[in-house]
């Protein structure tokens, strides 16, 4: 249910009815609170979704959650060259 949770916070903040810090904590709090042998695959595609964000801090940790749950690295290496120091690290 945490999946339906992201989509509907990421649909309201792209409609302007949440602020982007609301989105980035719940982001920071699935890393910490859903294991990852319990990770939706549906929640995986959000988090995907989020590596593009406008705000530097949803990418964080977006970047942070999908490589904690095993995202292929790869897939994530531009971001290493971010001009954003939070992203880039």
């Amino acid at each position: 249910e945490i999946d339906l949770a992201l989509a509907h916070f990421i649909h309201s903040e792209g409609e302007n009815l949440l602020g982007t810090k609301s989105l980035s904590a719940l982001v920071s709090l699935i890393g910490r609170v859903v294991p990852k042998s319990q990770v939706p695959l549906s929640m995986t595609h959000s988090l995907v979704q989020l590596l593009d964000h406008k705000d530097p801090r949803v990418q964080a940790n977006a970047i942070v959650v999908l490589g904690k749950h095993g995202y292929p690295a790869r897939k994530i290496w531009e971001k290493m060259y971010s001009s954003n120091n939070r992203v880039a690290a």
